[in-house]
């Protein structure tokens, strides 16, 4: 569907898909009031990242709360601000 408008490759594609189910489900239960019940959902949504997802869910306990590892860029620091990588940059987090 995106594949031929957009010059990301097939893999940077799904990353980005992967990163939009963790984010949506962790997201849909804080908003409705039990956050741990949407790092449940991703964890069971996402599985082991069978394909053609990219991994599973990347929440982890962190010390202010909920993280995760994004597997997709969001390619701010490219932008004219001259921003730096975000927090969560999978260019920069160890891949596991």
């Amino acid at each position: 569907m995106f594949g031929p408008q957009s010059r990301f490759g097939r893999r940077t594609l799904w990353a980005a898909a992967t990163d939009a189910l963790d984010s949506s489900l962790w997201q849909a239960g804080r908003y409705g009031g039990d956050e741990g019940a949407g790092v449940l959902d991703a964890a069971l949504a996402l599985g082991s990242g069978e394909k053609p997802l990219t991994s599973g869910s990347t929440l982890r306990p962190g010390p202010d709360g909920w993280t995760r590892r994004r597997e997709s860029c969001c390619f701010h620091y490219l932008l004219e601000a001259g921003e730096g990588e975000c927090g969560t940059c999978p260019r920069l987090c160890p891949k596991r």
